[in-house]
Parts: structure tokens; sequence; C-alpha cells
């Protein structure tokens, strides 16, 4: 049995899919932020390489951190690189992927092997069930259309209740702040959305995503 990660307590800003809110910032720890808004896999690998938790998981040096926050500078926050989990209403630029590709090719140029082969293990771990659907996870674990559909309607309702919270508490007087108990629903909707997307799994492909995703990190 794939054990129930701890969500981490880095701050991440991204901004909700609610078209109503896309010019007001939401202030998530991911792995929130990256369930709702999951960024592309070359965004996400340098945004998870800039978390401190993540850098001293990793054991990056000073002058790769260095390195890494140059990367950034140079790939500054696109909010086209959000990756829509369920439909893909957006349409992305023909050279995005191009983009991606060199931002991940950027990142693994500052990582050793072993630490690409974390860092990539981690992105996993943060999109919770939101893994279930990256290319890697599907091709390995060979997920069924069922599984899959089943999975989306989890997800589905994850996200419409998130987005729900979060729209209760917009234009508050803590802007861009969420409260602490509305952030431990937030919390508990992905933790339980997790448990039920990875149920579906038969017990090999439990075992095998659990070899993918390496040992459960505690950001």
């Amino acid at each position: 049995m794939i054990h129930a990660l701890r969500l981490p307590i880095a701050i991440l800003a991204v901004v909700t899919a609610d078209r109503a809110a896309a010019d007001a910032p939401r202030v998530l720890p991911a792995p929130e932020a990256f369930l709702l808004s999951p960024l592309q896999a070359g965004a996400g690998l340098l945004q998870l390489a800039q978390l401190p938790a993540v850098q001293r998981e990793l054991e990056l040096t000073p002058r790769q951190v260095a390195d890494v926050a140059k990367v950034a500078r140079r790939f500054p926050p696109d909010r086209r690189w959000q990756v829509p989990l369920i439909d893909n209403a957006e349409v992305f630029p023909e050279d995005l992927d191009g983009t991606q590709a060199e931002i991940a090719r950027h990142v693994r140029q500052v990582l050793t092997y072993r630490q690409w082969t974390r860092l990539n293990q981690l992105r996993l771990q943060s999109l919770g069930v939101g893994a279930l659907f990256t290319p890697e996870v599907e091709l390995s674990l060979g997920i069924t259309p069922r599984q899959r559909l089943l999975a989306r309607k989890i997800v589905t309702r994850a996200r419409s209740y998130t987005h729900t919270l979060l729209a209760d508490h917009a234009g508050g007087k803590d802007s861009g702040q969420i409260p602490a108990e509305v952030l431990s629903q937030i919390r508990q909707t992905w933790e339980d959305a997790k448990e039920k997307g990875f149920e579906l799994l038969t017990e090999q492909q439990r075992l095998i995503l659990a070899d993918i995703m390496g040992e459960p990190f505690e950001f």
C-alpha cells in the first residue's frame, strides 16, 4: 500500500483556473498549487527545484542553488505553462513543448543523475492523484480507459470543491491569503482524492507506482 504523503508547507503563488479570478493570485502550499494548476514537466521541475526543502533533499551545493536561481531568472513564470488537468480548453503555442524541453534541459545540466532522478520523483509526488494523468505513469502502469475515467471524475469533484472554497474567500480583507481552516479543507480534499484515485489501481499497479515515485517526501 502506498503511504499517504504529508503535504508540504512551502508557499507557491498560482493563478486559479477560475476565469473570474484570473487576475487574482491565490497563495497555496504545494502540492495543492500543482494539483489545482499543474505545470508542464519543465516548469514543474524548475519550480520544485527552487523550494528550500527540495534543495535540502537533493543535497544541492551552494553553486547548484545559485545555478537553479539563474535558470529561474531565465525562464520567469508564465501562466501558459499551466496544464488543465481535466479539459484542454486552453490552446498552447506550437513552441511551448520546445520551451518546456529547454527548461528541463537547463535544470538537468545543474543536477547530478541522482538528483535529477529524485527531482522527477518529487514532481510526481507533488501531483498526488494528478500523477495518474502523466504519460510516464499511464504508460508504466497501463492505466485502463475505465480507471482514467473514474480518476477524472474524482479530480473533477476535488477541483470543483476547491474552487468553491477559494471563491467563497475571494476579495477578503486578507487579499490573496487563504485562511488556515480553508487550507486545511483543501489539503484534506486532495488527500481524499489521492487515496480514492490510488484505490482504483490494482495491487501490481500500486507497487509499480510506489517504485516510480520513490521514497515518500515530507516537503
